[in-house]
């Protein structure tokens, strides 16, 4: 990739992530190599959806320091949670575990002294934020009351992105993108444009979804994407003949991105390269993909790239939700953006995680990098009877086996409405720093 001055690497130096599989990256990484699910019954009456990807038992107090400066004064975390919506809190402690991963936080809250807060942004996601708010203030609207003085800022999207700038002290460029399911996938390509502009060295791109509740089952009911089926096991089928519709996920995910100079000159290790991306539109229908988008967002990822994929075996992370015109459309539009290639692997997460909706495409990609660092592909479980659109693909179902000759992840992420996010991760293979953090 280049920006106007010439060629500019930039790195991923740390990730982390909250999951209905687990808290915190590591424990996620390991259940999913495992080939377990998230999937639990939760009772979302009236809609007809009991089954989710529910993260259970979550508290923030014991993800974070037990203190936060904001204004200047000192205020227990306990009381800032209050403020921010289930979706920012996952963004945020995932974001924790990220800069604490890469180095950038040090002793709670303190910022590396390498790091300029001037040139650190943050590019944040989310589908729906805190809808489940909007349904808490038109209760108290009913009743007569007005609406609680937090309310406002529980249910701003761009909660997980401004209110962590407060607290990392992250003065640089900061925004907030929703684009559907693909809005994560496009928080990470944002952020890389930021850092190619110069308007920033280090980036944190996060994301965070609160979908295991009665407002996001009634909304996604009735769009007919979702599943009904009652088993843990019968539902989240993707690229399987027998699918029925995604399962409702939620959780947050975020790495720490910077320019690979930055990344040496304060002593991080980077964990993988961004090497291309692209965002396109469909510019077709509202929930049933053309997959045209999809292929030019692909190729227009690879050609900024700059590698020659002939012959090249890649790792494909699909978006691939387990709806029926979906998968098919994704799968022909791999293949066609991938013609006369290597072998080509295939992972589908949301067999395990559910569809966290905005934030799919941010912790997808983080576990995609956790694939290429340790050289496994991931398991697409309950995947029994293939559709034949992925014909040609190589996959696992049940446990993490090990990938051969394969340094390249191509994340998909698309959306409802038509928008398309793709990004391409690369194992690291440079420079080393001369001091590590």
């Amino acid at each position: 990739m280049r920006n106007p001055e010439g060629e500019q690497r930039i790195v991923v130096t740390g990730m982390g992530a909250v999951t209905s599989l687990g808290h915190n990256l590591d424990t996620t990484w390991e259940n999913v190599k495992a080939g377990k699910t998230g999937f639990s019954y939760v009772d979302l009456s009236p809609s007809d959806i009991s089954v989710v990807g529910e993260v259970k038992d979550f508290n923030m107090e014991q993800l974070l320091p037990s203190v936060v400066e904001i204004g200047g004064k000192q205020y227990p975390i306990r009381k800032v949670i209050k403020r921010l919506s289930p979706a920012a809190q996952f963004a945020i402690s995932a974001s924790y575990e990220a800069l604490k991963n890469a180095g950038v936080v040090q002793n709670e809250f303190e910022l590396d002294p390498a790091v300029n807060p001037e040139k650190f942004g943050i590019t944040g996601a989310s589908g729906i934020g805190g809808a489940e708010e909007v349904a808490e203030i038109y209760k108290r609207l009913i009743e007569g009351k007005t609406a609680h003085p937090s309310s406002l800022f529980t249910l701003l999207i761009e909660r997980g992105a401004t209110f962590l700038s407060i607290m990392v002290d992250a003065k640089g460029p900061v925004e907030s993108v929703s684009l559907a399911c693909a809005s994560g996938g496009r928080a990470i390509n944002n952020a890389v444009r930021l850092l190619l502009l110069g308007d920033a060295e280090i980036m944190v791109a996060n994301a965070g979804e609160h979908a295991a509740n009665q407002i996001a089952a009634s909304l996604f009911t009735n769009t007919g994407t979702t599943s009904n089926d009652v088993s843990t096991t019968g539902a989240g089928l993707p690229f399987d003949k027998n699918r029925n519709g995604f399962v409702l996920g939620e959780g947050g995910g975020a790495m720490v991105i910077e320019t690979l100079e930055h990344a040496l000159r304060r002593g991080a290790i980077p964990v993988a390269e961004i090497v291309g991306y692209a965002d396109t539109a469909d510019a077709w229908h509202e929930s049933d993909p053309s997959g045209k988008g999809a292929v030019r967002a692909i190729q227009k990822a690879k050609d900024k790239s700059g590698i020659d994929y002939r012959g090249r075996n890649k790792f494909i992370k699909a978006h691939a939700t387990g709806t029926i015109n979906g998968d098919p459309v994704e799968a022909r539009s791999i293949k066609e953006a991938n013609e006369e290639e290597g072998q080509i692997l295939i992972w589908a997460p949301k067999s395990q995680l559910g569809h966290t909706l905005g934030n799919a495409g941010m912790v997808e990609a983080v576990l995609s990098i956790k694939a290429l660092e340790e050289g496994v592909l991931p398991p697409t479980v309950n995947l029994n009877d293939p559709i034949e659109e992925i014909d040609g693909f190589e996959f696992t179902t049940e446990n993490a086996i090990p990938m051969e000759n394969v340094d390249i992840a191509i994340s998909n992420s698309f959306g409802f409405g038509g928008g398309n996010a793709v990004t391409i991760f690369q194992s690291y293979d440079g420079p080393q720093p001369k001091r590590e953090i």
